[in-house]
């Protein structure tokens, strides 16, 4: 079990405490509550939150979306690039303790947030200022496994400490830290998981030291505002505390949680659900929404849709509610109020929450409102839907990476009813374009009961010819 294997690494490493050891007893202990029965989180209606797995068995583990395309070669390219990639995260499709991140509880440490050159680094440091030679007696990557842990050498041990945090025999402290630091999708999708999961095995009384941001501070506050005011202590890039009680972090095996198979948003979820309980249960309160990043939008990250193109997306969806009698609201969402100014995070919860589809291009639009949506699905047809644009084997451009870069991969992990339209040939990495037939289609296979006469798609899932095998 490699999360023994990495803790006596640890200990070894750091024999001349023998605090580390009574904490390492501690971490056991806490791993031992992820086994326990959870506590029942419902809503109103009362349908409970599942663990991930039981939501939908028949697309567990998760493979890959579905593309909606009338070129098979598409298709067979689609599946087979997602398929790969995401059987190599799944880890060989095997659900595994391996997915949770390392757990370190120490004592009179030290501990900062390193200010780097580039927003997609991450570097925290924990050591132990006793030792005369701290670069020896460090939290650091130890696990060969691991991409990057963002635990690194203190590099600076001897600078003066911002602030000390005294041991008052009740507080416990928790340090994370991540990747692009205030940005929004990120936050959610490459931060949130892993807080939600410290958070369920630490006390109730624990404190988290988190890198202050706009972003960080609004999100939180949205779902748990009891947490954001009472159990946060914002903290600086570049301030080294000294923590005198108990400090516990997370070696993960990347920024991201995209390892593993496949639970890693199941504490989010059951975080948020059992904060924000409530579901619409009729149409009229429900929502079809539309992700607008046209270029009007003020979006600067490219992938906008051509205005003029954007309007006939817009009517072709409006168009496909009438042919298939769908009787939720139809709303076009682009991050922004009447005024132009960015919306609460509270309201973009409440709009998420409510929604029955999302369409629209690959963007935070859907990358950080994901979460948001229903965290109660019972079953396959309960799952939210969610149509993303991305680009396919003819749109990829001079510069761009590679073809089928899609959220899916990073949230395969929540409860979602995955499907894919590529851009056309004629798409740039600044302007888009979809082919409006494939969206048609995409759209009659999501509000019409999933017929197979309506989607070229279907004889490719029917056959097998899929990654399954992979």
């Amino acid at each position: 079990m490699k999360v023994a294997t990495t803790l006596g690494l640890l200990v070894s490493i750091l024999t001349k405490r023998s605090t580390f050891a009574s904490s390492t007893r501690d971490d056991d202990e806490r791993r031992q509550l992820l086994r326990l029965p959870k506590k029942e989180i419902s809503n109103e209606q009362g349908n409970k939150v599942l663990p991930f797995q039981d939501i939908c068995p028949e697309e567990y583990p998760p493979k890959h979306a579905m593309l909606h395309d009338k070129r098979r070669n598409e298709i067979e390219e689609y599946e087979k690039f997602m398929g790969i990639q995401v059987h190599d995260w799944n880890f060989a499709g095997t659900p595994s303790v391996e997915e949770e991140p390392e757990i370190v509880t120490v004592q009179d440490y030290k501990y900062a947030v390193w200010n780097t050159q580039h927003p997609y680094e991450s570097e925290s440091s924990a050591w132990n200022p006793n030792d005369s030679n701290p670069n020896e007696n460090y939290i650091g990557n130890n696990n060969a496994n691991m991409l990057s842990s963002g635990w690194v050498k203190p590099g600076r041990p001897f600078m003066h400490v911002h602030e000390v945090l005294e041991d008052d025999g009740t507080t416990e402290w928790v340090g994370f830290s991540s990747w692009f630091i205030g940005n929004y999708g990120h936050f959610v999708h490459d931060h949130l998981p892993t807080i939600a999961f410290l958070r369920s095995i630490v006390p109730e009384t624990a404190k988290f030291l988190l890198v202050d941001s706009k972003v960080s501070r609004m999100v939180l506050k949205a779902i748990d505002s009891d947490f954001y005011e009472n159990r946060i202590k914002w903290i600086n890039l570049d301030e080294v505390y000294h923590i005198r009680g108990k400090l516990t972090v997370a070696l993960r095996h990347s920024y991201q949680i995209t390892i593993g198979c496949c639970n890693a948003f199941d504490p989010m979820r059951r975080w948020i659900a059992e904060a924000k309980p409530h579901m619409p249960t009729e149409a009229k309160d429900r929502l079809i929404i539309y992700y607008s990043r046209s270029p009007t939008d003020g979006v600067t990250h490219g992938r906008v849709i051509e205005h003029e193109h954007e309007t006939d997306v817009v009517k072709h969806i409006q168009a496909a509610m009438k042919r298939h009698n769908v009787q939720e609201n139809f709303i076009v969402f682009n991050g922004k109020g009447h005024n132009s100014t960015r919306l609460p995070v509270e309201i973009q919860l409440s709009l998420f929450r409510n929604a029955r589809t999302i369409i629209g291009p690959r963007g935070s639009g859907l990358g950080g409102n994901f979460a948001w949506t229903n965290p109660f699905p019972q079953n396959c047809a309960e799952r939210t839907q969610l149509l993303e644009f991305i680009p396919g084997t003819d749109s990829i451009k001079e510069g761009d990476t590679y073809p089928f870069t899609s959220y899916y991969n990073i949230i395969r992990k929540w409860p979602l009813d995955y499907h894919n339209i590529v851009y056309t040939a004629q798409s740039t990495s600044d302007t888009t374009y979809i082919n409006l037939d494939d969206l048609d289609s995409a759209l009659d296979w999501l509000w019409g009961g999933g017929d197979p006469s309506m989607n070229s798609l279907s004889s490719l899932h029917v056959s097998g010819n899929n990654t399954d095998s992979i």
